[in-house]
């Protein structure tokens, strides 16, 4: 996939670093403080809030049928890595919200680096 390539960076590794295993299922690896930071850290995540546990991100688009194009590329990820966000629609804003009870886990990271590439060019006053 030759959009991977954008994940790897010295704060973000190429691969998940998912080390549980239940029965046969993957469990994804809590991240501590310092590791969320280093990976939410690059400039592209700049627009990304962290409270606690949870991820936000709001997403103003050109108009509701870019946010639609928009959302039909993010679900894709959002299907392979079994993660489902809340995502609250108003017009041309998208609202994203990532957030696990035990705390945040290599997979939410991943995915808000997935949303942020998947938003690419339909995002408002992109070049």
């Amino acid at each position: 996939m030759a959009s991977a390539d954008v994940f790897n960076s010295p704060a973000r590794p190429s691969d998940l670093q998912i080390s549980d295993q239940t029965g046969g299922k993957t469990v994804p690896r809590v991240l501590d403080d310092s590791e969320i930071e280093d990976r939410m850290s690059g400039a592209e995540m700049r627009e990304w809030r962290r409270d606690g546990n949870v991820l936000r991100r709001t997403i103003e688009a050109h108009d509701f049928p870019t946010v639609v194009r928009m959302l039909e590329k993010i679900v894709v990820d959002t299907q392979r890595l079994d993660r489902r966000p809340d995502i609250d629609i108003r017009g041309g804003v998208v609202h994203f919200t990532l957030y696990s009870d035990a705390g945040l886990t290599d997979v939410d990271v991943e995915l808000a680096h997935r949303i942020e590439l998947g938003a690419g060019a339909f995002v408002r006053g992109h070049a």
